[in-house]
């Protein structure tokens, strides 16, 4: 089972890792059946991004509430506008 996915348009162009069983694994420790369908998907995503270390997903992913925390961490900085170069901050 390893699938290619294509680059992430929503993710502002963010390329993601093959899907494979070891991240399979990582996934389905995180993931709950009550879950909203858009949240496992995003958390999908969230584990396959490329430019994180490898390590992070692994060290999230035993912890529901650490990956939950750096989810929600993800997705607002996906909704966040792009700082202003000419901004004083």
């Amino acid at each position: 089972m390893n699938f290619q996915f294509k680059t992430l348009r929503g993710g502002k162009g963010e390329p993601l890792r093959p899907y494979t069983a070891d991240s399979d694994l990582l996934v389905t420790q995180v993931l709950d059946r009550t879950d909203a369908a858009l949240s496992s998907i995003l958390g999908l995503v969230f584990v396959h991004r490329e430019k994180i270390d490898r390590a992070q997903p692994l060290e999230l992913c035993w912890d529901k509430m650490k990956f939950r925390a750096g989810l929600l961490e993800w997705i607002d900085s996906l909704s966040a506008p792009a700082p202003d170069a000419n901004s004083l901050s």
